[in-house]
């Protein structure tokens, strides 16, 4: 099934390398960080072959000429003009998302749970919001597990992105929304177990919690419905602004990076290939290979699909236009 793409578009996909050793089959030199899809091919972004790993999440800010971005534990400017890259001096752990917000970019500081917002005219830190749950919440319990030989829970949200849904309200998504992430031994390896993940708002720590497995890359669809990847259960679920579910559309794995097209309407997902520690925790028929895959919203159906070399962990996908691809492309 071949991925339909508008051709006055492109596909901007970023991705790295697994960060653990045990769950690598590429080295860092066959990894292209970020890459353009075009109904031409596929070619990689030189100026963005940054990170030990690779690259986490983007900015992609075509009227300004940059480019703002984040391979987890940096952040840094790129003029697509010049091609030159500035390291902003922001201190970051582990991070995952960056949204820009009303003249604002908010950082997902997924290593210290908490959320940065940098001013983009100074383009320093204007705060740093540490990730709460307020008590009196009733998350959804974790699930079961297979068999294990030990385990222990840590304190920890896993707080992976900064958006403002269809309320107004921003929000930070989570793996955990009381904040205990439970990991057990499966097999000699550690394996964090998922299961009661949702959103908490970020200004008054209120949780919602919508019972998600490792969820990642909100997005909101129209003017009703917004898109949460429930990543290792393998669906997309849909919600309308007050966070009840109205569908869920199987997606071939692990979804992380959702981004709607202007041109068409389309949804585009990143999938990632299951990391070898969750081999035996994931059920075989979410096993997918790295891939992007497109979805009619009307139908909430699958329209097409193609597969993506060159990375081992897929982190993010967005829509641009194709002049804004091709500039990347000469950058």
């Amino acid at each position: 099934m071949n991925l339909p793409i508008d051709p006055g578009e492109a596909i901007v996909v970023v991705g790295a390398l697994a960060t653990k050793p045990a769950d690598r089959n590429l080295e860092r030199h066959q990894i292209n960080p970020v890459q353009v899809l075009t109904v031409d091919g596929v070619e990689p972004v030189r100026a963005l072959d940054c990170g030990e790993f690779g690259m986490s999440s983007l900015v992609i800010r075509p009227a300004a000429g940059v480019v703002y971005g984040s391979s987890g534990n940096d952040f840094f400017r790129l003029d697509l003009a010049t091609g030159t890259v500035t390291d902003l001096g922001i201190d970051l752990e582990d991070s995952h998302e960056v949204t820009e917000i009303d003249g604002s970019l908010w950082i997902a500081n997924t290593g210290r749970d908490e959320a940065v917002e940098v001013d983009l005219a100074t383009e320093q830190v204007a705060r740093r919001v540490p990730v709460r749950s307020v008590r009196g919440s009733r998350p959804a319990p974790a699930p079961s597990s297979p068999e294990t030989d030990g385990g222990e829970t840590v304190d920890r949200f896993h707080a992976n992105q900064i958006a403002r849904a269809l309320d107004g309200k921003l929000y930070v998504l989570v793996h955990h929304v009381d904040g205990k992430q439970i990991v057990r031994y499966v097999a000699q390896r550690l394996v964090k177990m998922q299961g009661n993940g949702g959103v908490i708002e970020l200004e008054t720590g209120t949780p919602i919690a919508l019972s998600l497995s490792g969820p990642h890359s909100i997005e909101c669809v129209g003017t009703d419905e917004q898109w949460i990847c429930d990543s290792r259960a393998g669906v997309l679920r849909v919600y309308d602004r007050d966070w009840r579910e109205h569908a869920q559309i199987p997606c071939a794995g692990w979804g992380r990076g959702v981004s709607v097209s202007p041109r068409s309407g389309r949804v585009y997902v990143g999938i990632s290939s299951i990391r070898k520690r969750y081999l035996q925790v994931i059920p075989t028929s979410h096993h997918s290979r790295n891939m992007i895959q497109a979805f009619d919203v009307a139908g909430r159906e699958l329209i097409g699909e193609t597969n993506l070399a060159h990375v081992e962990t897929i982190n993010n996908v967005y829509v641009v236009s194709r002049e804004t691809g091709e500039r990347l492309l000469r950058a």
